[in-house]
């Protein structure tokens, strides 16, 4: 079964770029511009994993992080964000505080990503890679 994924970011490079990445690999990838978009994709797609920017127009990825994780508490998110860039260092902690799994700063190597999101994939379901070993 492919590994269901939603990624959140506003910024258009970024998210086809992460979209094509997880896809390559096999992923099942829908994206989202916004958290309020994500929302309306997520009750009907049920991703395993979450990858969301963190400063966004409109609700930012730490309130949705928060929401997420109590509406969906095995859902994975992986928070990625440039904002250490911006002169924001802590906005990666303040996602890990709010529920996030894993953290990823921008810009990454589509090799981190792709460890990240198998490692994540394994931990909310070990039997796939028995499966994919077999």
């Amino acid at each position: 079964m492919k590994q269901r994924i939603l990624v959140i970011d506003d910024d258009e490079g970024v998210r086809l770029t992460v979209q094509h990445v997880l896809r390559t690999i096999g992923c099942e990838v829908r994206s989202a511009r916004t958290c309020a978009e994500a929302r309306q994709i997520f009750d009907k797609f049920n991703p395993a994993v979450v990858i969301t920017d963190l400063i966004m127009p409109g609700e930012e990825g730490e309130t949705f992080i928060r929401c997420l994780k109590k509406l969906s508490p095995d859902t994975r998110i992986v928070a990625m964000s440039g904002g250490a860039r911006l002169g924001n260092s802590r906005i990666l902690e303040h996602a890990r505080e709010a529920g996030a799994d894993r953290i990823l700063s921008k810009p990454f190597a589509f090799g981190e990503l792709v460890a990240l999101v198998e490692h994540l994939a394994f931990e909310r379901n070990p039997e796939a890679l028995s499966s994919k070993l077999s």
